[in-house]
Formats: structure tokens, C-alpha cells, sequence
């Protein structure tokens, strides 16, 4: 298909990236472009606004919900709304009001609050209330 469309030269595929090599992808890129029917939360898009890279994404409740006004959204149905979308994104570029707000919204999470979020639902759940004592 790359080559029927003629663009087999400029696409490459890069396999499994270690965090350091993803990075430096976000910190390169024009922009990420999430076309997704289904995400169960949006991590790539946190990454990506993380290293402030410009957020291009479906316009679904999770993807809205991690990137809130950060991003430029599209019916995943429709590429014309995709095309709009990236033109906008591209257009911006790396000035846009967009990359200082993923930067502050990136911020609001982090491995360290998930991990102890799970641990408190775990010992909610168990009855053992947040400090993981009787209540």
C-alpha cells in the first residue's frame, strides 16, 4: 500500500523503542496522531504531551479525558476531519498555547499517584481503608 501510494521511502517502521529512543521520537515529531475507535485510557497521547509534542487524536471520551484542551481532535471515521485536524496541528506547530498546556496537563499524572491509587482501591476494598489499617 506505502509504495502504491508513493511514500514507501518516508515511511519507516521502527519496531519495540526504549523509553529514551520514544522520547526522543515525541521531542522530534511534528505531531502524534492517535486515529483510534477505542482507547482504554491514552497513555501515547500522555507521553507524547509529556516531551511536548503536539497531540493529534480521535475525537473519543478517553483520548478527550487525558488530553483535554491540549489537543486537535477528528471524527476517526473521516479522513477529511483527520486532514483538517493535522493541518491545524502542523500549522501551529511547536508555538501553539497547545504544548505548554500537555506540558501542565502531563504533569497531573504520574506511575508513583497510579500506583497508589490502585494500592488504596485495592485496600478499600478489602476493607482496610487507605492507611492499610481496620476501617
Amino acid at each position: 500500500m506505502l509504495a502504491k501510494l508513493g511514500v514507501a521511502e518516508r515511511v519507516h517502521f521502527a519496531g519495540h523503542l526504549d523509553d529514551m529512543t520514544l522520547a526522543q521520537f515525541y521531542n522530534q515529531a511534528a505531531t502524534l496522531v492517535c486515529p483510534s475507535l477505542y482507547e482504554g485510557f491514552g497513555i501515547p497521547l500522555l507521553e507524547a504531551m509529556a516531551c511536548g509534542c503536539p497531540v493529534v487524536s480521535s475525537r473519543i471520551s478517553a483520548c478527550l479525558e487525558v488530553a483535554g484542551d491540549c489537543g486537535v481532535y477528528f471524527d476517526p471515521k473521516s479522513t477529511d476531519d483527520m486532514r483538517r485536524a493535522l493541518d491545524i496541528a502542523v500549522g501551529e506547530a511547536r508555538k501553539s498555547s497547545r504544548i505548554a498546556k500537555g506540558l501542565e496537563k502531563a504533569r497531573e499524572y504520574s506511575w508513583d499517584k497510579t500506583a497508589q491509587q490502585t494500592l488504596d482501591a485495592y485496600r478499600e476494598a478489602m476493607g482496610c481503608g487507605k492507611n492499610g489499617g481496620q476501617g
